[in-house]
This record gives C-alpha cells, sequence and structure tokens, in this order.
C-alpha cells in the first residue's frame, strides 16, 4: 500500500481544491473535506457504512466521495481509534487499534486498486489519539435535527456513534493541518495546552482533545 507515515506530512502543489480526511470507527468511517480555497475543514455527511466490512463498498464509497469533488489523490487517515476518556484507552488497546485500522485501510486500499477505483491514490496516517466530548455530539444531533438536516428516527445511539466519527475526523483533520503550518478559518477554534494537547471548540461548546 502507498502509505506516508508521520504527523507532520503535507504535500503542495496540489492543484485539486479539497483534500480527504477519513477516521476509522466501529460501524462507520468519519468523512471530512479541508477546502483549499477557503482555508476551512468541513464534515461530509453521512459518514461511510462499515459494519459489513466489505473493502470494496468502502472502496467505492471513497470513490463516489472523490468524484463529488475535485480532491486530491492524497488521503489523511486517522491512526488512532477515538475514545471518549483518555483513561479508557489503554497501550495494549491503542496498538490493537492502530493495527486494526492500518489492515482495514491496506484492504480498501487492495480491493480499490484491483477494481481501478483507487488507482494513485495516497494514503497518510496521521498518528495522535482523539478523545471526544460526547455531549457535544449529542448537542451536534439536536441542533442538526432542529434545522432538518438529520431525518432519522432509528436508534439513538446507532446516530450518536456515527457524529462520534465525524467529529473525530474532523479533528483528527484540523490538527494535521495546523500541525503542518496550515492556517483554518471557521467556527472551530483551537488552543494549546501546557502540556501539547490540542483543545477543540465549536463556539463556546468544547468538541474534544487531540494528544500527539
Amino acid at each position: 500500500m502507498r502509505v506516508v507515515m508521520g504527523r507532520r506530512t503535507l504535500h503542495t502543489g496540489v492543484d485539486e481544491r479539497y483534500k480527504l480526511g477519513l477516521h476509522v470507527g466501529h460501524k462507520y468511517i468519519g468523512v471530512c473535506l479541508f477546502d483549499r480555497t477557503d482555508s476551512i475543514v468541513v464534515p461530509d455527511w453521512p459518514p461511510f457504512y462499515r459494519k459489513d466490512r466489505k473493502p470494496l463498498s468502502i472502496a467505492k464509497q471513497l470513490e463516489n466521495s472523490m468524484n463529488r469533488f475535485e480532491v486530491s489523490k492524497e488521503i489523511v487517515v486517522g491512526r488512532h481509534p477515538w475514545s471518549l476518556s483518555s483513561k479508557k484507552q489503554v497501550k495494549c488497546d491503542l496498538t490493537s487499534g492502530v493495527t486494526d485500522i492500518e489492515d482495514f485501510i491496506d484492504e480498501v486500499f487492495q480491493a480499490g486498486v484491483n477494481a481501478n477505483i483507487l488507482t494513485g491514490v495516497k494514503f497518510i496516517f496521521h498518528d495522535v489519539r482523539v478523545i471526544l466530548n460526547p455531549w457535544a455530539a449529542r448537542e451536534r444531533i439536536k441542533y442538526l435535527k432542529n434545522k432538518g438536516k438529520i431525518d432519522f428516527s432509528g436508534d439513538e445511539e446507532v446516530l450518536l456513534e456515527a457524529v462520534n466519527d465525524t467529529n473525530a475526523t474532523l479533528l483528527m483533520m484540523l490538527h494535521h493541518l495546523h500541525m503542518g503550518g496550515v492556517k483554518t478559518y471557521g467556527e472551530v477554534t483551537m488552543k494549546i495546552e501546557k502540556n501539547g494537547d490540542v483543545t477543540y471548540s465549536f463556539g463556546k461548546v468544547y468538541l474534544g482533545t487531540v494528544i500527539p
């Protein structure tokens, strides 16, 4: 698989308007886009469905997103599984999570290449942990429902996981860009803590923390 490892790897001189970010969850893969023209990162909804773990299915969903936008051939992937508490992720869980994500992306890549879907695509693993604020996801769901942007009548916990996957992708991508010296705009703000962690907020709502 064509993969570049490292936190600060950014590609310059790309003509495509958007750069795609992915974060792999249990049932979904969160998706976001960095708009080079406006220098903002926006979530792409809905996330990819991965429960059946069929790599070709994910590759086709990925292809659909790439076809909808002017997306570069470099895709940023969160390498660590996200969590709702830093205390819940022990070292062995992080190691197994990294392996699972790497293996899954490799399967998606191979399936896509074999079907000529992802030919020429390069995945960049961004090696950070994302700790999410669960309350922020619930508030986001309320907001989207009130605006009529989500029509969902199923299990609320399933929707909650999808939004968490999307939020994890957003924070991972913002951190990837910020560590590469790229300034972004929009409603999500960042703060670098004394210990090096980076916290992100949407207005007054704390979204989560990225741990390098």
